[in-house]
C-alpha cells in the first residue's frame, strides 16, 4: 500500500510460547502497584515494567533488563509447585 510516496508493509508471524509455573509469588505485583511509576526517566524496574507490560500492545513478546530481572526475581518463591497445581499438560512425566 502507498501512502505519502511511502511503501508501507505489514508483515505477520506467529510464535508459540509454552509458560511453566515453577514458584508461588510472594507479594502481588499487577497493575495497581505499577500505575504509580510513569517516570520514563527514571531507571526503575517498576517503571520498564508498567511500561512493557501496560503501556504497550498486549500480545507481544518482551525483552527486559538485567535490573529488571533481578527486581522480579524477589516476587518469587522458588522450588516446584504441588502437582495439583500444574495443569495437566506441564506436569512431568
Amino acid at each position: 500500500m502507498r501512502s505519502s510516496n511511502r511503501l508501507q508493509r505489514t508483515v505477520r508471524c506467529a510464535a508459540r510460547v509454552t509458560i511453566r509455573r515453577t514458584g508461588l509469588a510472594k507479594r502481588r505485583l499487577g497493575r495497581s502497584e505499577l500505575k504509580t511509576f510513569s517516570d520514563w526517566n527514571d531507571g526503575r524496574p517498576e517503571t520498564e515494567l508498567n511500561f512493557k507490560l501496560y503501556r504497550q500492545a498486549t500480545n507481544k513478546i518482551v525483552g527486559i533488563s538485567d535490573e529488571t530481572a533481578a527486581f522480579l526475581r524477589g516476587f518469587f518463591q522458588p522450588g516446584r509447585l504441588p502437582d495439583a497445581q500444574v495443569a495437566p499438560s506441564l506436569r512431568r512425566r
